[in-house]
């Protein structure tokens, strides 16, 4: 008991000593450190320490008043209604909003065909705003000139001395238009062979044309060919072959003096002539056994010359073999095909 006595009382003889040396204590802080950093509307805390002692001693810092923003999250404007954009503060969440003005127009995409239009209907047409999706349609006005036509179809076909056509109709109105064929291709006539062979032919045509027999003859190798006999006949179908006995080179193939060329022809075809003054002939023997040929033959004649009126035009094309004599190209042969085309068909008819 003595001793915890003494021990006290040099507790409290030792007091005023040790008050006094924590009052002469100079504290040595260290730099402030933020702990909690102030933001837009609260505070925050710095706090610094005595090296020395350690006390620790603590400030408010105070509300910055400055909003940190996010991004701008934008909605965008249409043609005719305004847009938005907001933003958030990252640490209270308040909003700030502006408005975007309307753009003020459309933004249109392609016109769109809805519905054509044609010779005689309306069409109407279609277009879109790429912004706001608003649709705009127009009247395509009927024009008579968009026609709804079908497939060409070939109404004649050319020829080396005419053209042929096309029509095709339209659906709709049933307009017909019109399309020009060219004319079948000739032969390009570039070498001197060539060019004596066109010579030749154009010769024998020349007379051909004038049923010149004699000239005709000499375009021959062999100078045989079998005219119409009867001299009148002769007389009355040259008008036709004057009028319309023509003649164009297709191609021509040269091998030494020998060639081979093919030909367009126009001629005038009897046939129907030459089987209706057969018929009539027929019957007036029938009728006259006792006429002898050669009377009969010139009725024949004179009814061919009666009908020859009913002749067509027509085309076809023949092959020709030509051979070199000297310095002339002559016709090898008188061929049936060359006969038909100079006698307008006449032994088909009557035989």
């Amino acid at each position: 008991m003595k001793k915890s006595r003494k021990l006290l009382l040099c507790l409290v003889a030792l007091l005023p000593f040790s008050l006094h040396v924590k009052a002469e204590h100079t504290h040595t802080w260290s730099d402030w450190e933020v702990t909690c950093p102030a933001t837009c509307n609260y505070e925050g805390v710095k706090v610094r320490y005595c090296t020395e002692c350690y006390e620790e001693d603590t400030e408010d810092i105070p509300a910055t008043g400055k909003h940190d923003w996010s991004k701008w999250y934008i909605e965008e404007p249409s043609c005719f209604s305004p847009g938005s954009k907001t933003r958030y503060c990252e640490y209270c969440n308040k909003e700030e909003e502006e408005s975007i003005p309307a753009l003020g127009y459309h933004t249109w995409g392609k016109w769109q065909i809805l519905e054509k239009a044609d010779c005689l209907n309306d069409g109407e047409k279609y277009r879109i705003c790429t912004v706001c999706e608003k649709e705009e349609t127009k009247k395509i006005p009927a024009n008579k000139n968009y026609h709804n036509y079908g497939k060409w179809h070939t109404v004649r076909k050319s020829t080396a001395f005419k053209k042929g056509y096309s029509m095709r109709t339209c659906y709709t109105c049933m307009h017909e238009q019109k399309k020009n064929l060219p004319l079948l291709p000739e032969a390009k006539i570039k070498t001197a062979s060539e060019k004596q062979i066109s010579k030749s032919l154009k010769t024998f045509f020349t007379a051909a044309k004038n049923y010149d027999i004699s000239k005709m003859k000499k375009c021959f190798s062999d100078g045989k060919i079998r005219p119409f006999s009867n001299k009148s006949l002769q007389a009355s179908w040259r008008k036709y072959t004057k009028a319309y006995l023509r003649f164009k080179i297709r191609s021509v193939s040269v091998k030494g003096k020998k060639a081979t060329v093919k030909l367009y022809c126009q001629y005038p075809d009897g046939t129907d002539a030459f089987q209706t003054a057969l018929s009539e002939a027929n019957a007036y023997y029938y009728y006259h056994p006792e006429t002898s040929n050669e009377k009969m033959k010139n009725i024949f004649c004179s009814y061919i010359r009666k009908y020859l009126k009913k002749r067509e035009i027509k085309t076809t094309t023949i092959s020709l073999n030509m051979i070199k004599k000297g310095n002339t190209w002559k016709i090898s042969k008188y061929t049936a095909s060359l006969d038909n085309v100079l006698q307008g068909n006449y032994k088909k008819a009557v035989n």
